[in-house]
């Protein structure tokens, strides 16, 4: 829906690594449709079992960081290890529905009349598509957050329980705007918010299932999200030298 920053899985995509400082998130701007992104703080060691394995896994995420490489994000997704990410944190590509038809007496102007699910030409990718390879790189006792809206919710749930998830909370973007809507107007979205292996506190346990972060008014996309609420989202499930996936 309008507001929103879908990354599409199936076509060209843009990989980056971010290096960032010690404690905090790297930033990075959504330039393009179809985005897989690895943030990195300082210090990170690779995953793996043995000093072998470990010197072979860094020199491979090695060729991503700091670096943009045009590739099919699913390809990408199925070059890295097992094990090797510490938080996962999508807007993945989902079907949209419409505000219903504006010819009522008193409907508002501005509905999404359109029911075909689709504001993009791959929003329609198949949860199970993707799901199960971001359970594989998720290092065990490790978060992942996916947004999600009501038409989507329960099947994303389902995908994500078969994957080996558990549910952590359900929460709440509450947007700065509205889409119209014969029933309610929409002003949030939704973040599921999973784990994987044993459960673990978040940083701030005093963060709200309901947060508000203002979109700026010169978006570069017509889904994008808020840095801000990424940079929560990160700040809450990460410590310094984790690495932060963003397919």
């Amino acid at each position: 829906m309008p507001g929103k920053f879908r990354p599409c899985l199936k076509t060209s995509a843009n990989i980056r690594l971010r290096s960032g400082r010690s404690g905090s998130f790297a930033s990075s701007v959504r330039v393009a449709t179809g985005s897989l992104r690895l943030r990195a703080t300082q210090n990170h060691v690779p995953c793996g079992n043995s000093a072998w394995e470990k010197e072979k896994q860094k020199s491979k995420m090695q060729e991503y960081i700091n670096k943009i490489i045009n590739a099919d994000c699913l390809d990408i997704l199925r070059q890295l290890p097992d094990k090797c990410i510490d938080l996962v944190l999508p807007d993945p590509p989902y079907r949209c529905i419409s505000g219903g038809n504006n010819f009522h007496p008193g409907s508002c102007s501005g509905i999404l009349t359109v029911n075909d699910g689709k504001i993009f030409k791959h929003n329609d990718i198949a949860f199970s598509e993707w799901v199960p390879e971001v359970y594989r790189v998720l290092k065990d006792n490790s978060d992942f957050y996916c947004m999600t809206n009501t038409l989507n919710l329960f099947e994303l749930h389902k995908v994500c329980s078969n994957a080996g998830f558990k549910l952590h909370n359900i929460l709440v973007w509450e947007k700065s705007t509205a889409t119209p809507n014969r029933w309610y107007m929409k002003n949030c979205e939704y973040t599921l918010y999973y784990y994987k292996g044993r459960a673990k506190s978040i940083n701030n346990p005093g963060s709200k299932t309901v947060h508000h972060f203002a979109l700026h008014d010169t978006k570069i996309h017509p889904t994008e999200k808020p840095e801000q609420l990424f940079g929560f989202y990160i700040e809450n499930s990460t410590q310094p030298g984790d690495l932060v996936l963003d397919p």
